[in-house]
């Protein structure tokens, strides 16, 4: 039990959020009213939302989305954390929230330095010209550091693999060839995965077992063995063409680790996170359910996302 949630926790962003101020959605947040209410809480994208916002930029969106981009985001930019205005992925989370010490070479500033470095890059896109322009930037030292951009394929592809539903998914259909009476997961063989996988996940994280921050990791673990689950049915359809989404979705829930409230315009993801026996289910939000409880304090319902 990890609730309620503190003052000054982090708010992170998902893609849809940037996304859905970028093309001018019906449903986008409002910026306005997030000003007014966001209090103490320091604002953040998902450390995988700019891969994502170039790749749609580079081969989906129209020349007048690509004209909206600085106008829209010089909008969010006053709400996010000066500091990290990208908030730290998975791998530094444990150092980011204090429960482990950085890693050999990284440290806060020059991660700070180049998030900051990466979001000026994103919010003044123009053209598509400007997302394959090296990245350029000091860090602590006074060094100069260049990233060159290698494209959005390689790291969705990356993402993509490195989702353990394709797999699962194969082996489940082989089961089912070979074995009539396979009928999936039990109930106490998911429970054995979901004890193993809490564990190995907080070592991972560099998560110390004796820490709030443990109980946590549970919910995630669990997102993760309820997909585990559902792609090793015999009835599960895998998608025509793989994709890197369900993989950034679960990525996501690692900013409850911090602790933190992610913010999302995907309702199918809300939903299937909902449906976790956990108190830290209702982390995951709507731009109204955030708002709302910004304001008023109400959590979001257990139940579904309307």
């Amino acid at each position: 039990m990890t609730l309620p949630i503190g003052s000054a926790e982090w708010i992170v962003l998902d893609t849809s959020i940037v996304r859905g101020l970028i093309a001018g959605e019906p449903d986008a947040i409002d910026l306005a009213a997030l000003s007014v209410v966001q209090g103490k809480h320091p604002i953040g994208l998902a450390d995988g939302a700019p891969i994502e916002i170039m790749d749609w930029l580079l081969k989906r969106a129209s020349d007048d989305v690509l004209a909206r981009v600085r106008p829209a985001l010089e909008r969010l930019t006053p709400l996010l954390d000066p500091e990290f205005p990208i908030a730290p992925g998975p791998g530094n989370a444990s150092a980011f929230a204090g429960l482990a010490p950085y890693r050999e070479g990284h440290n806060r500033r020059d991660m700070s330095r180049f998030l900051k470095s990466l979001w000026l890059r994103v919010q003044t896109i123009n053209s598509r010209e400007d997302i394959s322009r090296p990245l350029r930037f000091r860090d602590s030292g006074g060094n100069e550091c260049v990233r060159t951009f290698l494209g959005t394929d390689e790291m969705l592809k990356t993402m993509q693999n490195g989702w353990m539903v394709h797999d699962i998914a194969k082996l489940a259909q082989e089961m089912t060839a070979k074995d009539e009476e396979y009928r999936g997961l039990t109930d106490q063989e998911v429970e054995v995965m979901a004890r193993n996988c809490h564990r190995r996940m907080a070592e991972r994280l560099r998560i110390p077992l004796d820490s709030p921050a443990f109980e946590r990791v549970e919910f995630v673990s669990r997102y993760l063995i309820r997909c585990t689950r559902f792609a090793a049915r015999p009835s599960y359809t895998p998608p025509k063409e793989p994709s890197s989404n369900a993989a950034i979705d679960a990525a996501l829930l690692n900013y409850v680790i911090m602790p933190a409230i992610i913010c999302t315009a995907d309702k199918r993801f809300i939903n299937s996170v909902r449906e976790i026996p956990l108190p830290d289910r209702v982390r995951v939000m709507s731009t109204a359910e955030l708002l709302a409880w910004l304001e008023k304090g109400a959590l979001p319902p257990n139940g579904p996302c309307a």
